[in-house]
């Protein structure tokens, strides 16, 4: 519901009557919450249409509503109590443990919060939760 909600709130002019470029044509919303943050959610180079984009953003915000980051540092701290480890950025191929903790991780929070696994884990990368191991090889 809160996806569909989202469309509402980010993209009713892009379904409006008005809309030059007709139902579900393209429309750039300059103000979308998806915007915010560490990385530009507002396109990625995945999106080939504009209502890819717009299916994104809506997974976006109904994820922040849903998993909010209070909410989320709480059941994030929970996992690793569990594990008896500080809490901490989870690097993956950093270590075993690390990357352990990034395939429970999203588990856990995606069964806390009733959403998906895939939804736990891009809200938890998009908070730099979880996090890629940028050492190259030499």
């Amino acid at each position: 519901m809160l996806h569909e909600g989202s469309h509402w709130l980010l993209h009713k002019k892009a379904f409006a009557e008005d809309n030059p470029f007709g139902p579900a044509g393209k429309y750039e919303n300059q103000f979308i919450a998806a915007k915010e943050g560490h990385i530009d959610y507002s396109r990625s180079r995945k999106e080939n249409t504009d209502i890819e984009r717009m299916e994104r953003q809506a997974d976006f915000l109904a994820s922040a509503i849903l998993m909010n980051r209070p909410a989320l540092r709480i059941a994030f701290k929970e996992v690793f109590n569990m594990y008896n480890e500080k809490p901490r950025i989870i690097i993956r191929g950093a270590s075993e443990l690390d990357d352990c903790l990034a395939k429970i991780m999203p588990e856990y929070v995606a069964k806390k919060f009733g959403v998906s696994k895939r939804a736990a884990l891009i809200r938890l990368e998009k908070l730099k939760g979880i996090v890629n191991n940028n050492r190259r090889m030499g």
